[in-house]
């Protein structure tokens, strides 16, 4: 009887922390990656966005080509995608470290893009003063 008894207590106490997990794998897979309002989120998100613009509107200006803007597009998209990853992991929110090496990786990008762009100036540059 008391044998009975400790086994029941063990399986229903087993199936109520089986039950627990599920619920607690099934709340995170349900979890939104961005969560509103978060400002390191929301700070990160804004630089994407503004670099997304400044690509678009130099390659509309003719400031770059169409294969620089490319070029940008998926260095920013490896950027967003490591974003909704470091977003995932946490529940929607960025570390202080993840945004410090976000942002990190948003300066390299502009520097990146801002040579390019000197650099195409000075190719144009040098080939309209070789055709004079």
């Amino acid at each position: 009887m008391i044998k009975q008894k400790i086994i029941t207590i063990t399986s229903t106490s087993l199936l109520v922390s089986g039950l627990a997990i599920s619920a607690a794998f099934a709340q995170d897979a349900n979890m939104p990656t961005n969560i509103p309002n978060h400002p390191r989120v929301d700070q990160v998100d804004q630089r994407i966005d503004n670099q997304q613009n400044r690509i678009n509107s130099e390659e509309s200006s003719g400031k770059i080509t169409a294969g620089q803007a490319a070029q940008d597009d998926r260095r920013l998209q490896r950027e967003e995608n490591q974003v909704k990853k470091d977003e995932a992991a946490n529940g929607g929110h960025l570390t202080q470290a993840e945004q410090r090496k976000l942002n990190r990786e948003e300066n390299r990008n502009n520097k990146d893009m801002t040579r390019q762009k000197r650099h195409d100036r000075q190719g144009k540059r040098e080939h309209h003063e070789n055709q004079q």
